[in-house]
């Protein structure tokens, strides 16, 4: 973009004139404008700028500027002839004389000064004669003329200058030619008058830009000091007001405590109240009769015990057994000549071992999935004629989870009940809807609702909130605990699994969260992400887990959102965004 004054383009051969001025700066001017230009000292010490670089840079500027500042201008003005020649002439004079001052100094020297003038009406007649110039400059015949003539037009003027400077009247006398400044080349008097006159218009220039500064900053610190003043009041306002909030919260805050805290509690308990109290109720009905036949069966179980002994006594026995069949072995492989019976003996004692593993194998616990569900809620899951009496149960359920009235086994076995009554009830509901009629909702049973959705073909999104799971699922991944806690083992068993289930389920995408101190993600298939919170704060993984579900909601509401979490707070988080919440044990179904 081309330089401009005036909004009019200045001709790239002034642009040119002016470079070449730049390297006739006084060095004051040059250090004072370096010194309000951050970017022409760069990579120079205080006061030790290089002045060569500092023009190169003042050039460049003037490549990429599209108008010229105060201070540029100012700067080209004290190195042009619009400093030491325009300025001390007159309109009228002007006028009168630039053809011979152009012809006298050079054409584009007088016209790049025109420029730069402080009066409108010199610039305009500056662009007019750039405009018509055709780019050559006077000869020296015609540049001797043009100084004759101006001579003889300021001759006057130079006798009274004279007469300023010996301080009487002169006997007139021819004049030299005026070089480059218009006086007589032969009285150094009158020369360091006229330089001395110009020094103090430079330094009247100087205090003018200082004071017009100082005015600037006078300004700008009035009108700092009324925000101020005015922030200073607004703030003393809203101190005053919350001082009053202040004394009255102090004055019942105990109470406003007390009823706050019985609200939330309140509105988190109350759901889970009613399914909890029934079968509170239920199991203290039988509580005695059945606490008289636990007690009962421990005494037969004690006898059957002291007949055929304990799974531990066998276990020390077979492997007692097993460390002398080595023993034997190896003395049977060291000796010359081993006795025949300890052969006998080898075999003898490899049949007790088979013996002792076939016991334990026959009497050993079922660990399977399915488990035992409560009586009562196999009873109650029976007669369930809706979809809406399984979520009954199923909140009853996690009340009971939550109050650890049931172990982790009879949990599962009652989630995977809930999953089937479920099927079957959804499966006789939707055989028997209307056409205008609605699907039954499955937020209810959310874990089957997840199992719909998939076999249906949608695309679903689970969210795992892996250190809580792997903390309340002890029976699948208790082995990998390292001293009792769940750590890099225990995360890589869950991994395995959900690797497995995404490996099934091409349309649910999986992203499983850790706590960790250092942040980083994974990406194990196409539908499964492993995240590594880091830090802490807001940098753990629930407030992470809360956020990327609210950003699913905003981006793809239509998408079944699931999560796998017991932490109450995450879970009423997550539920605001339009998430489904899994338990962990009933997500163990899905894993096992």
């Amino acid at each position: 973009m081309p330089v401009k004054v005036d909004s009019q383009s200045v001709d790239a051969r002034v642009i040119t004139a002016w470079k070449a001025a730049l390297k006739h700066s006084d060095e004051a001017d040059l250090q004072e404008f370096a010194a309000k230009h951050a970017n022409l000292s760069a990579g120079f010490r205080k006061c030790k700028v290089s002045l060569p670089v500092v023009v190169s840079r003042i050039k460049a500027m003037l490549d990429q500027s599209t108008d010229l500042t105060v201070d540029l201008r100012l700067l080209l003005r004290n190195a042009t002839l619009s400093r030491s020649l325009l300025c001390v002439l007159s309109q009228k004079a002007i006028d009168s004389s630039h053809s011979l001052l152009a012809s006298a100094y050079g054409k584009l020297n007088v016209y790049a000064a025109m420029l730069l003038d402080e009066r409108e009406s010199i610039r305009e007649r500056g662009f007019e004669q750039i405009a018509s110039w055709d780019g050559v400059e006077p000869t020296g015949k015609e540049q001797e003329e043009a100084i004759q003539s101006l001579q003889a037009m300021f001759t006057e003027f130079l006798e009274h200058v004279q007469i300023l400077g010996n301080g009487a009247r002169p006997v007139t006398k021819s004049v030299a030619g005026i070089g480059a400044t218009l006086v007589h080349r032969h009285d150094k008097k009158t020369g360091q008058l006229i330089v001395d006159l110009r020094e103090k218009r430079q330094e009247v220039n100087r205090l003018r830009r200082e004071l017009q500064l100082t005015q600037a900053e006078r300004d700008r610190a009035n009108t700092q000091v009324q925000e101020l003043t005015v922030t200073a009041g607004n703030a003393t306002t809203t101190l005053n007001l919350v001082t009053q909030n202040y004394a009255k919260l102090r004055e019942n805050f105990a109470e406003q405590v007390r009823e706050t805290v019985s609200c939330e509690v309140d509105e988190r308990l109350v759901p889970w109240l009613g399914p909890a109290e029934e079968l509170a109720q239920a199991a203290q009905a039988i509580q005695g009769d059945l606490l008289q036949e636990a007690e009962e069966l421990l005494q037969r179980q004690a006898s059957i015990d002291q007949k055929f002994g304990l799974r531990s006594q066998l276990d020390v026995e077979k492997n007692r057994c097993r460390a002398m069949q080595l023993r034997l072995k190896e003395a049977i492989k060291e000796s010359i000549r081993p006795l025949p019976e300890i052969g006998s003996t080898v075999r003898r004692l490899e049949k007790r071992i088979t013996e002792i593993e076939t016991i334990l194998q026959q009497t050993a616990f079922s660990n399977t999935k399915s488990g035992q569900a409560p009586t009562l809620m196999v009873e109650k899951l029976q007669q369930a004629q809706t979809l809406e009496e399984v979520a009954t149960v199923r909140r009853g359920l996690l009340a009971m989870e939550s109050t650890g009235l049931l172990g982790s086994k009879d949990v599962g076995a009652a989630f995977a009940l809930i999953g089937d009554v479920a099927s079957r009830l959804y499966l006789q509901a939707s055989l028997g809807l209307a056409e205008k009629t609605g699907k039954p909702s499955l937020k209810g049973v959310p874990l089957y609702a997840l199992q719909r959705q998939l076999a249906d073909g949608h695309r679903c999104t689970l969210l795992i909130d892996g250190h809580n799971v792997l903390h309340k699922l002890p029976i699948l991944f208790g082995e990998h605990f390292e001293r009792g806690d769940p750590g890099t083992k225990a995360q890589q068993a869950l991994i395995q699994k959900i690797v497995v289930l995404c490996s099934l389920q091409e349309q649910l995408t999986v992203d499983l969260w850790f706590d960790s101190v250092q942040a980083h993600d994974e990406t194990l298939r196409n539908n499964f992400n492993v995240h590594y919170s880091g830090g802490t704060g807001v940098n753990r993984a629930d407030d992470q887990i809360v956020a990327y579900l609210q950003y699913l909601s905003r981006h793809k509401p239509r998408q079944l959102r699931a999560l796998v979490t017991a932490d109450r707070d995450e879970a009423a988080k997550a539920e605001a965004s339009g998430a489904l919440i899994i338990s962990p044990l009933e997500f163990s179904v899905l894993i096992s």
